[in-house]
């Protein structure tokens, strides 16, 4: 619940009605960017796609690759698929416009993107700062213009945009995650 000028709102879970889809969104050989792909989520599902649906996975995160990453790698290899991991910051547009360049390049290019990248850091709203909520919030409303921006001319099936269960939830110290 939050106050507003004087008007109160709450959150809500809400039933959509969605059309069925003409084509499966995921198949079989295409190729997925996994924005965050160094975390579990990003990782568990990248495997998913790679064992389910025979997909490539590209994997991303800011921290540089590691014998950690070349493990992953080697086992979502093992699918018999391709897998690579390359170090970007989703902040920087930059690195975005020469990912999607590299990704061309080797024949990567994605057939959609899935971000679950995010900036988390365990605090209590009370404890929390202005700087620590807007580098929460920029990793998904400047992470997506980001990749917009980098790949908004490619014909993409989708963009899957994680977020956080937190919100209903109410895990006090995820306060300026879901915020």
């Amino acid at each position: 619940v939050i106050l507003r000028q004087g008007q109160r709102y709450e959150m809500q879970l809400r039933k959509a009605h969605l059309q069925a889809a003409t084509q499966p969104l995921l198949a079989s050989g295409k190729t997925y960017l996994f924005i965050g792909g160094n975390g579990s989520v990003g990782y568990k599902n990248a495997c998913y796609l790679a064992q389910t649906y025979q997909a490539n996975v590209v994997l991303t995160g800011r921290r540089p690759l590691d014998a950690s990453m070349e493990e992953r790698l080697a086992h979502i290899r093992n699918f018999g698929v391709k897998a690579a991991y390359h170090q970007v910051d989703l902040m920087n547009l930059s690195e975005m416009q020469a990912l999607r360049s590299d990704l061309i390049a080797q024949s990567l290019a994605p057939n959609g993107i899935i971000h679950t990248a995010m900036h988390f850091q365990y605090e209590l709203f009370k404890d929390s700062s202005l700087e620590l909520m807007q580098q929460s919030l920029n990793a998904k409303s400047v992470g997506m213009l980001h990749l917009a921006r980098a790949f908004g001319q490619d014909a993409l099936d989708f963009i899957a945009l994680y977020s956080s269960a937190e919100s209903f939830t109410g895990n006090p110290g995820n306060s300026t995650y879901v915020a």
